[in-house]
């Protein structure tokens, strides 16, 4: 599948979730949801990227609970959606931007990832977009979108078909890939 596919079907996936979202998408840098997991995780987020350039020995310190550290453990590690959160908040000032940013985008990947993995399985693109879709969108999912965790599971689709490849052929390329793609979802979440 070409690049331009791909880039295709993650802008379609982000476009689907910015309408389903609205008017979330229209003004990212003011709109929050009423609970209070945005600022929780603004601040783990923006604490890990802080902490990786200029500590990064403490990089799950935050300043809560002082003086006991490891504060940011009490909460999800957010490493991976905290690569873009810190420039995002660093750029704009605005943790909301920042953190609602971040959340289309992973979700936006979640959908991207579900459609490789389906077209990689059935040569269909027919079949990719309806399993992006029901996994973008499902029922259980939108049920959480206030929930950040459970919008970013880019790497559940493609750990478990990395896995599957792997068990068949053998090849530690897949093996590798799995490993990759699994620490990167257990560091995101």
């Amino acid at each position: 599948m070409k690049l331009r596919a791909h880039l295709g079907a993650y802008l379609a996936c982000l476009a689907l979730i910015a309408l389903w979202t609205w008017p979330l998408a229209g003004d990212p840098a003011h709109l929050v949801p009423d609970n209070t997991d945005p600022r929780l995780f603004s601040w783990v987020m923006i604490s890990v990227f802080r902490n990786l350039f200029a500590r990064p020995a403490f990089l799950l310190h935050g300043s809560g609970f002082y003086p006991y550290g490891l504060s940011l453990t009490f909460a999800e590690p957010l490493v991976t959606p905290a690569m873009v959160v810190g420039p995002l908040f660093w750029w704009t000032g605005n943790p909301y931007l920042a953190y609602n940013v971040t959340l289309l985008l992973f979700w936006a990947a979640s959908g991207w990832a579900m459609y490789a993995v389906t077209y990689w399985i059935t040569r269909r693109h027919a079949a990719a977009a309806v399993a992006m879709l029901v996994f973008t969108l499902a029922p259980p999912r939108i049920e959480y979108a206030v929930e950040f965790q459970m919008e970013i599971m880019f790497g559940l689709p493609l750990a478990v078909y990395a896995v599957v490849r792997f068990l068949e052929t053998q090849r530690l390329r897949y093996l590798a890939a799995f490993l990759v793609v699994f620490w990167l979802q257990a560091i995101a979440v």
